[in-house]
This record gives structure tokens, C-alpha cells and sequence, in this order.
């Protein structure tokens, strides 16, 4: 007799053995209930336990590839920051060039432009000789 019943009977006859015998049936029927819902909590509390063991390996799990997806991401961050700066430094000394040739473009031009009219001065002045 499952215990739970057993204790109702109790209460309810003084002792389970006072319980009246046409409700034998009756209180067999009961137990086996009893039981058979035992039963199933045992089982879904067992699940319960399975389910909650793989559900913490399986956190854990994610939380390692977590640790290591966010070490290569500062990894590539890092190589990207150097990249970039490396960018940033060929950009400088580029545009300095670019700039130093446009200055020396001009000064080319001016002293073409200054030989020219050199030229133009000496022609005219030995032309009037």
C-alpha cells in the first residue's frame, strides 16, 4: 500500500487495517495511482536532472567558444588598428610627395617662364645693337 494512502487511512480509521473490506477494491485502485504517479514524477524529475546536466555542458561549451571568438576578434581588431596606421603613414608620406611634386612643378614653370623672357630681353637687346 503506497504510503501516502496508507496515512489517509490512517487518519480517517484510526488504523488501515479498520478500513471497511468492500473498499478493498477501492483502496487497491487508489494505490496503484499513487504509484503510478510516483512513478512519473520520478521520471520527469530524472529528465528534468538529464536535461539540466546537458544544458550546463552545453553552456559551458558556449561560453569557451565565446572566450575564444572575442580573443579573435580582439586579435583581428588589433591587426586592423596596425593596418591602419601603416595606411594612415603611407598616406602621409604620400601626399607630402604629391605636394612637394606640384611645388616643384610650379618652380619649374616659373623658371621656363623667367629663361623665356631671359631670352626674349637678350634677343630684343641684340637686335637694337
Amino acid at each position: 500500500m503506497h504510503p501516502t494512502l496508507k496515512r489517509q487511512l490512517k487518519h480517517i480509521y484510526g488504523d488501515p487495517k479498520n478500513t471497511p473490506a468492500n473498499l478493498e477494491e477501492l483502496v487497491n485502485a487508489i494505490s496503484e495511482t499513487y504509484e503510478g504517479f510516483d512513478k512519473d514524477r520520478k521520471m520527469i524529475e530524472r529528465s528534468i536532472d538529464i536535461s539540466s546536466h546537458e544544458l550546463s555542458e552545453a553552456n559551458q561549451k558556449l561560453r569557451q567558444e565565446k572566450a575564444k571568438i572575442e580573443l579573435e576578434v580582439q586579435k583581428r581588431t588589433d591587426e586592423l588598428r596596425r593596418k591602419v596606421e601603416d595606411l594612415e603613414k603611407y598616406e602621409e608620406i604620400t601626399t607630402g610627395r604629391e605636394l612637394k611634386m606640384v611645388e616643384l612643378k610650379e618652380q619649374i614653370r616659373n623658371l621656363i617662364e623667367e629663361n623665356q623672357k631671359l631670352k626674349a630681353n637678350s634677343n630684343s637687346n641684340q637686335t637694337t645693337i
